[in-house]
């Protein structure tokens, strides 16, 4: 990983190989980025999505092994638990430029992955919402 820390925020460079959680989360941990916003493009070996089922309240998870282009992938951190959490969702296509999307719940950098990352002020938390089954934002 490549950091660069600029007026507006950070943009992180992601390197081959590397699980997006595993260092994305080690990034804000040793920043101190508790709450932020951002924006990505660029490569994945591979991508697990999931889509979140509403009346069931159970998440379907469907894994692609091959490589894909990050067309956009945009997201927040917030804090479940006093720890920093990922929420993001992603678009990416194929070598027949077909494209799936979804929420993002790992993913294994290609050749890279550019992320803007522009981090808030306030600690935005997450509490359970029992009517939909899900952490959201609490933001009372």
């Amino acid at each position: 990983m490549q950091i660069k820390n600029t007026s507006k925020g950070y943009i992180i460079r992601l390197e081959l190989g590397e699980k997006f959680n595993d260092v994305f989360i080690t990034f804000c941990k040793s920043e101190n980025v508790s709450s932020a916003y951002f924006t990505a493009i660029g490569a994945v070996e591979q991508v697990e999505l999931a889509f979140y089922d509403l009346p069931t309240k159970t998440y379907s998870f469907r894994h692609f092994e091959s490589p894909m282009e990050l067309v956009g992938m945009t997201g927040n951190i917030s804090l479940v638990d006093g720890q920093p959490f990922i929420h993001a969702h992603g678009v990416f296509s194929d070598k027949e430029f077909a494209t799936v999307g979804g929420h993002v719940k790992d993913l294994v950098v290609g050749p890279t992955i550019e992320i803007f990352l522009a981090p808030i002020d306030e600690k935005i938390e997450r509490k359970m919402n029992d009517e939909v089954g899900l952490k959201l934002l609490d933001l009372d």
